[in-house]
């Protein structure tokens, strides 16, 4: 009976391989043709440009310095000033300044007439800007002391501060 069942199963085996037909492939498709360029119409490879020669990198410019220098203009928190424009003149500026100082922010001075703001440092070893600066907040001031200038910042190393007069 195995015998027979074998040969059943190599005759079957025998018909289904005589049975198989190849499938036909289909023919390649020809990519579509490019046109060819013309004079007028060809891009020419531009050459990548030659760099410039290195030179030895130049010491930093020392900062310019202005000694003795005398500012007048308001106590400003640097921070409240730079994204929202406040001053101790405005409404609720003072309170604000002195909010904000007392939280860390670094007080400045904006100088009357020009503008220009002035990152306050303070000549004497040990003693905050922020200290000295706070009691001034909404006043008219006077400071002195020498001005360092680099990269479009204004640094005033302070000695003296007082209340402006005019």
């Amino acid at each position: 009976m195995k015998r027979a069942t074998i040969l059943l199963a190599i005759a079957l085996l025998i018909g289904c391989v005589g049975e198989q037909k190849e499938t036909p492939k289909p023919e390649p498709t020809p990519a579509p043709e490019m046109p060819t360029p013309t004079p007028d119409t060809a891009t020419v490879p531009t050459p990548e440009p030659t760099p410039p020669p290195t030179e030895p990198a130049k010491p930093a410019a020392k900062p310019a310095t202005e000694k003795g220098v005398t500012i007048k203009g308001e106590v400003i928190d640097l921070v409240s000033y730079a994204t929202s424009g406040t001053l101790g003149s405005t409404p609720n500026g003072k309170e604000i300044i002195t909010a904000n100082a007392k939280g860390g922010n670094p007080l400045g001075i904006l100088e009357k007439g020009t503008g220009e703001v002035y990152i306050v440092t303070m000549k004497q070893a040990n003693t905050p800007a922020n200290t000295m600066l706070l009691p001034f907040v909404g006043i008219q001031i006077t400071a002195k002391g020498d001005v360092y200038r680099k990269g479009g910042q204004r640094l005033l190393v302070m000695t003296t501060i007082g209340k402006s007069i005019n």
